[in-house]
């Protein structure tokens, strides 16, 4: 399954039509005295992170990066983060920008008490023994979100 999911995103990518995909969303651009660093934390093949190979991503290939925003229906209210890019800030009134959101424990609604990665775990399950790349990227993530 993941397989055919990298072949579409692949043939989305190529024809130029990734920034017309319902869930697929681009980068932020900086407004007018805004500042956004864009960085690149390679993962390496046993998914575990390489945090010594961090690196900010150029200016000119900004325009090139997109960020999935999973939902499991368009009534779905609650953001959750499955795998892939992630799109994360705090603006100057500290509300958050992107699509991941962090757990806020004091809020009333359980579901809004935990990060987004917790709020895709019961959708995460689907994939185990079908995607061990989701499986494991998810393993590691956890150990260090």
């Amino acid at each position: 399954m993941l397989d055919t999911l990298l072949q579409i995103g692949k043939t989305f990518r190529e024809a130029g039509r990734l920034k017309h995909h319902r869930y697929i969303k681009p980068a932020p651009v900086p407004k007018k005295n805004t500042t956004i660093t864009f960085l690149s934390l390679p993962v390496r093949e046993d998914f575990s992170f390489d945090f010594d190979g961090i690196k900010e991503i150029p200016e000119n290939e900004r325009e090139l990066l997109f960020y999935p925003t999973f939902k499991t229906g368009e009534a779905d209210g609650l953001v959750k983060y499955l795998f892939g890019d992630i799109c994360y800030g705090l603006d100057k009134n500290n509300e958050e920008l992107g699509y991941y959101r962090m757990g806020d424990p004091n809020v009333k609604a359980k579901g809004f008490q935990v990060s987004s990665f917790y709020r895709c775990e019961e959708d995460a399950k689907f994939f185990n023994g079908k995607s061990e790349i989701i499986v494991r990227f998810r393993e590691v993530y956890e150990v260090n979100h």
